[in-house]
């Protein structure tokens, strides 16, 4: 209101000074038509003839009637008042009329000038007038003031007579500025910022804070999982950020919320194929909740014999990978009939979906086997064949960058990989990703044959640890130990003859940790021993709460049927204990 006044005294100002200076022109003209008229009389009186006195008259009085004129046009014109009525112009007369707060107070805001967001004006502007309690019209009249430059001449251009509420003028007001909106932000786009080269912890959080308060419509779950993956450093964050992660049959990329992972969908990884969702029935009817979006939808190939996906890492070939797929038929065909086919990877097999026989651990018509693989091209294809046994199909397809420390194989990729997270209270449920750093998937067993599980709430260090392996502190918490009188872990498998357990050759790692701390005085020391006596350990002595794992023959494979027996020496006075067992075949 301030300014509105300050214009008005100046234009009245600027008219005042106009009027002076006309008044003065017009005495000045005057004064010197009258000198001239005594001239003329004196030359009359004196006998002299002139042709010029009526033409003068006529203009003398000509001026006279314009100066009157003008005069009366001074005294009716009120400065003040037109600029009022031009300011109030487009507002219907209850909202002209209403009479303003003794004590309302404009208060102080950045004029808009149309090239900032409308909506961040409109809403700083309706708050502060909330907090002085005046009513919509006074609101209407106000809004004006806050008004600059192009927005002020948009506002002088609104049809007299036609606003009848704020809501109105604001509809009208963010229409034509839309222009200058602010891009909306997601609470996803929290989990790609990262820490500058030289940028302080500090600074980082700072910014993150900064970025966080913009965000529209902040979902509270994702800005703890991106406040987590920021405080748990850049390492974390790094292998998010090279996982890929394809949601076969989805319509769009999503942030799985249970995991924290982006999913893409098959768009830029592949060409062909059209997606399918299973039947609803079959929601409930899979191993764990971790997949519970993924497979719900599905990519099928009716067309083609061959069919590939092409992923390409950022870490290229020669690196560790392990590719999962994931494969849940869930009737979406409505044939009742799982088919049979192939998978290919890098141009090699890599196995049979649909043999019954090789995934006898998990439900019927769901598969997810995985492979380590190292490539030797930066791309690799993953290919599904169809062998005439029906049309393949595919849920889920995973890649993670592995250290090249863990799993060393001179042999070729490692297929059917079998991780067991042994001595939990639950069955079957696995463990991921964000508790296994590399997303492998533990399956939970409660124990094997008679062995006794045991656990601990103690805290595990695996960051701090050597292990490269860098097993889940979920699954080092829980281990197994031989039954009371017993000093001796022994499996034999027994799934039959087609188990990949049994295959031709298969890798295996032990994984330890002491989560049972020895009594004073004894140590828990053993050997390991596979397929009676092919491999057996020098003595193995763990330290109370610190991971170990041992992958037997330096990356040699065994061949035959697939036993151990972990064994205490004879110095020992304790039992074995604290087991995890990965095998891949």
């Amino acid at each position: 209101m301030a300014k509105l006044t300050h214009q008005n005294q100046e234009l009245v100002r600027q008219l005042d000074l106009r009027k002076q200076r006309h008044e003065q022109n017009i005495k000045e003209w005057a004064q010197s038509q009258e000198e001239e008229r005594n001239v003329e009389l004196e030359n009359q009186s004196r006998g002299t003839a002139s042709r010029r006195v009526p033409h003068l008259e006529r203009e003398i009085d000509q001026m006279r009637r314009v100066m009157d004129k003008m005069r009366e046009n001074v005294r009716k014109t009120n400065p003040v008042k037109d600029l009022v009525h031009k300011t109030d112009l487009p507002f219907v007369a209850s909202i002209n009329a209403h009479h303003l707060p003794p004590k309302f107070k404009m208060p102080p805001l950045d004029s808009y000038d149309g090239t900032r967001d409308p909506f961040d004006h409109i809403a700083t502007f309706k708050t502060t007038m909330h907090l002085q309690g005046v009513p919509d019209e006074i609101i209407c009249r106000a809004f004006p003031t806050t008004l600059k430059g192009p927005a002020r001449v948009w506002f002088s251009k609104i049809p007299p007579n036609t606003v009848t509420s704020f809501e109105e003028l604001s509809k009208l007001f963010v229409n034509n500025f839309i222009g200058g909106q602010r891009h909306k932000r997601s609470s996803s786009s929290l989990l790609t910022i990262e820490q500058g080269e030289n940028e302080s912890l500090r600074s980082f959080i700072m910014r993150f804070n900064k970025d966080a308060l913009v965000v529209d419509e902040v979902d509270d779950k994702l800005l703890l999982v991106a406040f987590y993956k920021l405080m748990c450093g850049k390492v974390l964050v790094e292998k998010v950020r090279r996982f890929i992660s394809i949601d076969c049959g989805a319509s769009s990329d999503y942030l799985d919320e249970g995991t924290g992972i982006f999913y893409k969908s098959d768009s830029g990884f592949i060409d062909t194929g059209t997606n399918n969702d299973i039947s609803p029935e079959y929601y409930s009817s899979m191993v764990s909740p971790n997949y519970v979006r993924q497979i719900k939808n599905l990519r099928s190939f009716s067309q083609g014999t061959k069919n590939c996906y092409t992923l390409k890492p950022e870490q290229g070939k020669s690196s560790n990978y392990l590719i999962r797929a994931f494969f849940f038929y869930g009737n979406y065909d409505n044939k009742n009939q799982p088919p049979k086919f192939d998978v290919y990877v890098g141009g090699n097999f890599w196995t049979t979906v649909g043999s019954s026989e090789l995934y006898q651990l998990y439900p019927p018509w769901e598969t997810f086997p995985d492979i380590i693989h190292v490539p030797l091209s930066d791309t690799i294809f993953v290919c599904l064949i169809n062998t005439g046994s029906g049309i393949p199909f595919i849920s889920a397809l995973e890649l993670r960058p592995l250290s090249k420390s863990i799993y060393p194989t001179n042999f070729g990729a490692l297929s059917f990989g079998s991780r067991l997270d042994i001595g939990t209270s639950s069955h079957m449920g696995l463990i991921r990703y964000e508790d296994d750093v590399y997303d492998r998937l533990w399956l939970s067993r409660s124990t094997l044959l008679n062995w006794v599980p045991i656990n601990t709430s103690s805290v595990i260090n695996t960051q701090d640890s050597n292990d490269s392996y860098q097993l889940p502190a979920q699954v080092l918490r829980t281990a197994v130990q031989p039954p009371s009188g017993h000093n001796a872990l022994t499996y034999v498998s027994s799934y039959g003859t087609n188990n990949p357990c049994n295959g031709d050759k298969y890798y295996v790692c032990f994984h330890f940790a002491e989560i049972a701390k020895p009594t004073q005085g004894k140590k828990r020391e053993f050997i390991i021993d596979v397929e009676g006596g092919n491999y057996t350990s020098e003595p193995i002595t763990l330290e109370y709460l610190k991971p170990l794992s041992i992958c037997p023959q330096n990356g040699q494979p065994f061949e035959g049927h697939f036993s151990f027996s972990i064994n205490a020496t004879m110095e020992s006075g304790l039992p074995p204990s604290s087991m995890q067992l990965s095998t891949i075949v």
